[in-house]
């Protein structure tokens, strides 16, 4: 995928294995920035079991990377060369959202929950 990236002339600002930490893991920079995601894929059956067990999605959202595996920051004029170029090598990308000056946190939209890095 990277090597996909690279041919179609991406500019990556940053890759981020998505395991570990959870969602909240995406504020890693120590800028001060906000994440503020907008959209999600799927969630896969083993989180929406965790949520029939009882776990809080926040909590969830606090420990699982609630199915991403990986983020691939770009600046928002590549997200669409970006998104056909993983397409081309075979993996599925999302665009997540955005990143905004603010302070260093992650908004998810989607549930409206505000989440810290992790350690924070």
């Amino acid at each position: 995928m990277i090597e996909g990236l690279l041919d179609a002339g991406v500019q990556i600002h940053a890759l981020l294995p998505g395991t570990g930490g959870g969602i909240g893991k995406i504020a890693f920079d120590k800028r001060p920035f906000t994440y503020r995601v907008k959209n999600w894929p799927a969630v896969p059956p083993l989180f929406l079991f965790m949520r029939e067990l009882g776990v809080s999605l926040e909590d969830c959202m606090r420990t699982f990377n609630w199915g991403v595996g990986y983020y691939v920051f770009v600046p928002p004029s590549e997200v669409e060369s970006a998104l056909a170029a993983g397409k081309k090598a075979g993996c599925e990308l999302f665009d997540l959202g955005v990143v905004e000056d603010g302070d260093r946190q992650v908004v998810f939209e989607p549930e409206n929950i505000t989440l810290m890095p992790p350690g924070e």
